[in-house]
């Protein structure tokens, strides 16, 4: 029997009586009706395996705590969160959360926030018009990134750093198909890594942002297959400071190795690697990654291993 718990601090169990706060709790549903009920206290009450299904619209930045595990949350595609604060609209500390299913726009910093440490699947969200990020990953974290829609934030769309790692476009290694998510019209970069950090960006659609499509610098480390790199303000890949780049092949045996496309040229290059980063892989004449300037700006300080015809 599934319970029902509510932000006031009771237990509801179909056909018993109710139960105080103290009493052990099971993994239920609980539900918030914004803008009348608090996220934050419904988070705060939420234990292991609960899912917690928001409507309306909460103007409040949301903290998941160190403590909490396997913790739902769920927009169900009608909830918005719009904080005022500096703060970002979610700030993950956890392990095992999933936001999924919300609009977050407005706030003046970034959309989504996973640090210290914690994990979290990031799914199916439209994250819009934040002063800082749509979504950050660093201090030692995991994310799982996929089918979101991500444009028009200040920052990036997506940055990764301080020795993280982000699955961004798929979830897990046997999966069959990419789970896109489209990044476009961002003030910085598509997609950040840097600072020691890991990607595998799959099957995403990164255009029209003021930096590079995806920009790899600092030690950090990404394999970029599949994606459509279009109109960037920069190259499409920049690669930088010991960084390095494995990308798509021409002839792929799964979609985790299929080229990347370039069908409306991004303003720089299509690749520009220097200061001792390395790029791999193959660019040929299905791996397009373009630019007006040129497809290649390779430094002499960038060892390569790129296949062309």
């Amino acid at each position: 029997m599934q319970a029902t718990r509510g932000v006031k601090g009771w237990i509801i169990v179909a056909g018993l009586a109710s139960l105080s706060l103290g009493a052990p709790a099971r993994a239920g549903t609980l539900t918030v009706n914004c803008p009348g009920d608090s996220l934050q206290a419904a988070v705060e009450l939420a234990v292991a395996g609960d899912t917690i299904q928001v409507t309306g619209t909460c103007t409040e930045s949301v903290l998941i705590r160190n403590e909490q595990v396997r913790i739902a949350l769920d927009g169900q595609n009608v909830a918005t969160i719009s904080p005022t604060s500096g703060h970002a609209a979610f700030t993950v500390r956890g392990k095992g959360i999933t936001i999924r299913n919300f609009t977050i726009t407005g706030g003046p910093g970034a959309g989504i926030w996973v640090n210290r440490g914690s994990n979290a699947v990031i799914t199916q969200n439209h994250i819009y018009a934040m002063g800082g990020n749509g979504i950050t990953v660093n201090q030692l974290s995991f994310a799982v990134i996929r089918n979101n829609n991500i444009h028009d934030n200040a920052g990036d769309g997506i940055a990764i750093s301080e020795t993280s790692d982000s699955r961004i476009g798929f979830d897990q290694n046997y999966d069959t198909a990419a789970s896109p998510n489209t990044i476009q019209g961002n003030g910085g970069r598509g997609i950040t890594v840097s600072g020691s950090s890991k990607a595998r960006i799959v099957g995403n659609t990164i255009t029209g942002n003021v930096g590079d499509g995806i920009g790899v610098f600092r030690n950090a480390q990404a394999d970029i297959a599949g994606n459509t790199l279009n109109s960037n303000g920069g190259s499409g890949v920049s690669v930088g400071f010991n960084g390095g780049v494995q990308l798509g092949e021409d002839n792929p045996s799964t979609f985790f190795d299929q080229p990347n496309i370039t069908t409306a040229k991004n303003f720089d290059y299509g690749i520009l690697c220097s200061l001792g980063a390395y790029v791999r892989g193959h660019l040929g004449n299905t791996n397009q990654i373009d630019g007006a300037l040129a497809q290649t700006n390779l430094s002499p300080s960038c060892p390569n291993s790129l296949v062309t015809p």
